[in-house]
């Protein structure tokens, strides 16, 4: 028998947007995802650590199980 192929998604340049938001969601709804590849460009917060954890709290759902 052949091994099930690893599905991974690609995501970059994520803020604390609405847009984000959706693609976060989106990765989130998408259960055959086993990784999730973040090349970078994290939160755009800036040294402001209010944005971090808006950032954080958006990301956390997916991050804590991918």
């Amino acid at each position: 028998s052949h091994p099930s192929p690893l599905l991974f998604g690609v995501v970059a340049d994520l803020g604390t947007s609405n847009d984000s938001a959706s693609t976060i969601q989106h990765v989130a709804d998408n259960t055959d995802l086993r990784m999730i590849l973040h090349p970078g460009d994290l939160s755009y917060a800036d040294c402001r650590g209010q944005l971090w954890d808006t950032y954080g709290e958006m990301t956390q759902p997916v991050a804590s199980n991918r």
